[in-house]
This record gives C-alpha cells, structure tokens and sequence, in this order.
C-alpha cells in the first residue's frame, strides 16, 4: 500500500531504509512518526553508518530528534567516521539540538576538544563561544579561555567588517 503524504513523500508499509533518513534530514516530524510506527530498525544505518538521528542533528531539527531519541535504545551511535549524533548538532550550529543530545551522558576529554574544532573550521563562532563559555564542555584552562575567546572576537570583527565591505561595495 503506497501513502502519500501531505509534505510529498511516498511510502510503503514497507518503508525503505532512505525514507526515515530522508524525512528526518529535512525536519518532517509527522513523516517521521508515520515511519517509525511502520519500521521495526527505528535507528537503521546508511551505507556511511549514518542514522536518522544524524541526519535530523545535522539539519538542527530538534523536534525530530526528540522523536528518535524516544524510538531508539542507542541514542549515541556512531557512524563510518567516528561521530555520534553531538558531532552532527555543532556542525549544524544548533546549540538547542546540542544542549538536547548533551543531556544524554558524560563525555571525555577527547570528544570535548573535537567538538570545539568541528564548531571552529565550520566557522559557527555562536556554537564556538558556547562551548568554550560552558568550562564543563570544553574543559580549558583559564589562560587557553581567554586566548580562544580573543580569537573569536577578532574573528567576529573581521567577518563584521567583510561583510559591511562587501554590502556597501568597499
């Protein structure tokens, strides 16, 4: 039986495995619920150990990753290339989808340190300062603090001024 959904997917009662991941990349929570009543793998993994949690966290959707967390009994998988779902929610730069993953359980030292680098090369300076003002999330001394948080202001200034430049044509 093929279902249609008001957000224009297709299904069947035997949902693919691209489906869940599909709707939760893109946020359509009521796809989600739909699906994950029709699955028995609530959490499947695609070709690069991605699951649907990944993909709703990369995207920032913080209702769809409620759902999956919810459905789900591994809640911190990792996928092909060594990241849970936390690593995916810095790069989006969703620091409500962040806080939401967090909440789930103790991190070493190793992942704290990756995470401020994932925020730091994606350039989201706001996922950037948060984690290095929450000392328990990023674990810095006093004196590294300061200098990442003087890195980041001058950061800030700069993007500030390219972009001012580049809207007024200077």
């Amino acid at each position: 039986m093929i279902v249609r959904s008001h957000y224009g997917f297709l299904f069947s009662s035997s949902c693919t495995l691209p489906d869940l991941h599909l709707a939760a990349e893109n946020g359509h929570l009521e796809v989600c619920k739909l699906i994950i009543d029709k699955v028995n793998d609530k959490n499947p993994e695609n070709e690069d150990g991605q699951t649907p949690l990944h993909e709703a966290a990369k995207g920032g959707h913080l209702e769809v990753c409620r759902l999956l967390m919810k459905s789900v009994t591994n809640i911190d998988p990792v996928n092909g290339h060594g990241e849970m779902p936390l690593h995916e929610s810095v790069r989006s730069g969703n620091i409500q989808v962040y806080k939401l993953l967090r909440g789930i359980g103790a991190m070493d030292l190793t992942i704290k340190k990756a995470l401020v680098k994932i925020a730091f090369q994606e350039g989201n300076l706001d996922m950037c300062k948060f984690l290095v003002d929450n000392e328990e999330n990023c674990n810095m001394n006093v004196t590294t603090r300061v200098l990442f948080m003087t890195l980041l202001m001058y950061l800030n200034s700069f993007f500030d001024n390219n972009r001012q430049q580049s809207t007024f044509g200077g």
